[in-house]
């Protein structure tokens, strides 16, 4: 009895186990074009959209 059910759970865990990549269809989509990281940065924004270290001690830009 405890072969049967060692063998049954393999089985199915076998089963289980089957690629399924060519049934689901995965769409790409770009979000990055949806993305302004200027926002915020004109006349008085306050903001800096290049790196900054903790507290805006420190403002790299390109």
């Amino acid at each position: 009895m405890r072969n049967f059910l060692i063998i049954t759970l393999g089985v199915l865990l076998v089963i289980s186990c089957k690629n399924q990549k060519s049934e689901v269809k995965t769409a790409k989509i770009d979000f990055t074009q949806y993305v302004n990281p200027f926002i915020g940065t004109s006349k008085m924004g306050h903001t800096f959209p290049g790196a900054t270290a903790p507290f805006g001690m420190v403002q790299l830009s390109p």
